[in-house]
């Protein structure tokens, strides 16, 4: 008798058969060597209930295909961005070739269309997900800093009386004002207090404070082998040359990796002075389901760090979602993204418009002005510790 197939959201009930089943397709020669639970616990843990955020096919008793829908708001300045992170992809080993990971990726698809999210993330191999309306977007700067950079750039003024500490799961009170410190963030994802130090432990990663003389100053995450600093704050970013001095004393190998957001411009105009080497990176597999939402949102943030050319065109884009005619124009550094009947200047492919706006590999599209052409890309980034 063929078992019965169900394809659809999991069950409370089902946390453990779900978590279970991924970290055996995650690490199929010894499950125990990969852990969702420890490497993203902000979701996983099982009082978040990881399955009702799950799209399975089960058959019979036992979970086959799952793909992860974790939804969060980003808050861009006064606008708000409904995303959907895409996670813990996995097929069984005995179920592979059955089409299973393309029910539950289209299960996922629809679900945040019908949940009016604006755009959602994922990390994963390129054209893998291009089936599925995803693309390269989003990028930032990689920095690498070395105690021997601080040295030369600095000469004989490294001494500091700022020390990184480490932060205890129960230290409330130190984490309650690096949350305080984070909800000063324009462009952030909207983490609940009661998952912020979870978020921050993300992908094993270890947070930090920055003390001096007892008094809180910042915060940031070292990754897990101490050779990347992957969320940075303060609250006087004149103090920043003593935060990287009292960082880089826990550096693993005397140097760390930093992905900056291109908006974070204090600590972008410090390293760009300071770090030896840079590098500009893609920051996530991206699809965009409202493509009017997203833009203005974020061209807005834009505008906040950086002086805009004055332009405009229309475009059509055959999106995922919808097709969309947009007419974008900024003057004098306001932004208007809106729906026109106007003929478009342009038409896109849904692929296409994400490589244009948001993608930094070179893309070529006939008719586009130059002074549209100099907005680009649109920045748009997904910190380690609200990645799925």
């Amino acid at each position: 008798m063929t078992d019965s197939i169900y394809k659809g959201r999991a069950q409370k009930e089902e946390n453990e058969k779900l978590v279970s089943m991924i970290n055996t397709v995650f690490a199929p020669k010894d499950s125990t060597r990969f852990d969702f639970r420890k490497t993203l616990p902000k979701l996983y843990k099982t009082e978040y209930n990881p399955a009702l955020n799950n799209m399975i096919v089960r058959e019979g008793d036992d979970i086959k295909g799952a793909v992860g829908v974790f939804y969060e708001d980003l808050t861009v300045g006064s606008n708000t961005l409904r995303c959907g992170g895409v996670g813990n992809v996995a097929v069984s080993l005995d179920s592979r070739g059955k089409g299973y990971m393309s029910d539950c990726m289209n299960l996922a698809l629809d679900d945040m269309i019908k949940s009016n999210a604006d755009l959602s993330y994922l990390g994963g191999q390129r054209q893998r997900y291009a089936y599925y309306s995803y693309e390269h977007g989003g990028f930032y700067y990689n920095y690498n800093i070395s105690k021997t950079n601080i040295r030369h750039a600095f000469k004989n003024e490294i001494y500091t009386d700022f020390e990184a500490v480490p932060v205890k799961p129960g230290n409330t009170a130190l984490i309650k004002k690096m949350y305080n410190l984070y909800l000063t963030k324009a462009y952030r994802f909207n983490r609940p207090f009661d998952k912020f130090y979870d978020c921050l432990c993300s992908w094993r990663s270890l947070p930090y404070v920055l003390l001096k003389n007892g008094e809180f100053k910042g915060y940031f995450t070292y990754g897990e082998g101490m050779d990347y600093v992957l969320e940075f704050m303060l609250l006087d970013y004149s103090d920043i040359k003593h935060a990287f001095l009292a960082l880089l004393k826990h550096a693993k190998e005397g140097s760390v990796n930093v992905p900056v957001a291109p908006f974070h411009n204090e600590v972008l105009h410090f390293l760009s002075e300071t770090a030896e080497l840079c590098s500009i990176e893609s920051s996530t597999n991206m699809t965009v389901f409202n493509f009017r939402n997203t833009l203005y949102a974020l061209l807005c943030n834009k505008a906040e760090f950086t002086p805009l050319i004055d332009t405009e065109c229309t475009f059509l884009i055959d999106g995922y979602a919808n097709k969309e005619n947009l007419h974008i124009k900024v003057k004098n550094n306001n932004i208007t993204v809106d729906y026109t009947d106007k003929k478009a200047d342009i038409e896109l492919s849904h692929l296409s418009a994400i490589r244009l706006f948001f993608g930094i590999s070179p893309i070529r599209v006939d008719n586009l002005p130059k002074s549209f052409a100099a907005l680009l890309p649109i920045p748009f980034f997904i910190p380690a510790a609200d990645n799925v």
